[in-house]
């Protein structure tokens, strides 16, 4: 625990100091959620799980924390994506598609709308 206590330690030291409190937030946790916010997969990740556990009309399944992990990578750094229904509504209303610049589909319907946009 002294190895877990004095690198925890550290951490707060890190986050609080001027110069990293002044540019990713006032406290500790302003300052992680900032820190965060500038990794575009680990923001994506964390927006995405975020707004799965808030949906409780669908519950967790096993290939959730897979899709999850995907999109977290495709959406930051993908033109276009498409995946199921329920993660391109989730993608869009947290505007991470347009924090990236990323158009997001499901469907082949979709697949072929976008694609025609970039020949």
């Amino acid at each position: 625990t002294t190895t877990f206590q004095s690198c925890g330690q550290g951490l707060n030291q890190t986050f609080s100091r001027p110069f990293l409190s002044g540019v990713l937030g006032a406290t500790p946790p302003e300052s992680v959620h900032g820190f965060v916010a500038r990794l575009p997969s680990a923001f994506a990740w964390a927006t995405l799980r975020h707004w799965k556990h808030r949906d409780l009309t669908h519950p967790w399944e096993q290939h959730d924390w897979t899709d999850i992990s995907a999109l977290s990578v495709a959406v930051p750094y993908c033109d276009v994506v498409i995946t199921e229904r329920r993660w391109a509504h989730m993608i869009k209303a947290t505007r991470l598609a347009e924090r990236h610049d990323t158009d997001v589909g499901h469907g082949l319907t979709s697949l072929e709308s976008l694609l025609s946009t970039f020949s």
